[in-house]
């Protein structure tokens, strides 16, 4: 027999609460793999990726500035130019980050990604923390 429609909906929501809430937890590791040993532009990439991840599950939640502002943000990192570049020696290629470009690409995932942190907080599209009041009202 097949669920209910309020059950189908309760799980769909609860699914999409789960991804969203992995998403973020994989944010918060490549933003810091990033960082942790001078520039890793692997965890980088990864991280541009989880956000823009992030972006479509949020998206539905969205209203029409905020795509756009969050569209441009991510617009404005491929203007910035290449993270790495490769330079020819006797001995073969050496890739060579560019640490501004890189600080610059870091600095506009990362205020993507608290934006959207924000709308989806503010949208009740995060599950809740044990700490909140609704797992602990005051008067008990």
């Amino acid at each position: 027999m097949p669920p209910d429609n309020k059950q189908t909906i309760f799980n769909s929501a609860i699914a999409s609460l789960e991804r969203i809430h992995n998403l973020l937890l994989d944010c918060n590791k490549y933003s810091r793999e990033s960082r942790m040993s001078g520039y890793n532009v692997d965890s980088l990439n990864l991280w541009k990726l989880t956000v823009a991840n992030l972006y479509n599950e949020v998206s539905p939640k969205l209203k029409k500035e905020e795509k756009k502002l969050i569209h441009d943000k991510f617009k404005s990192v491929t203007k910035l130019g290449p993270i790495t570049s490769i330079k020819k020696t006797p001995d073969g290629r050496i890739s060579y980050i560019n640490p501004p470009v890189f600080n610059a690409h870091w600095n506009i995932i990362n205020n993507v990604e608290r934006i959207l942190r924000k709308i989806a907080d503010s949208r009740g599209m995060l599950i809740p923390d044990n700490t909140d009041d609704f797992f602990e009202p005051e008067n008990w």
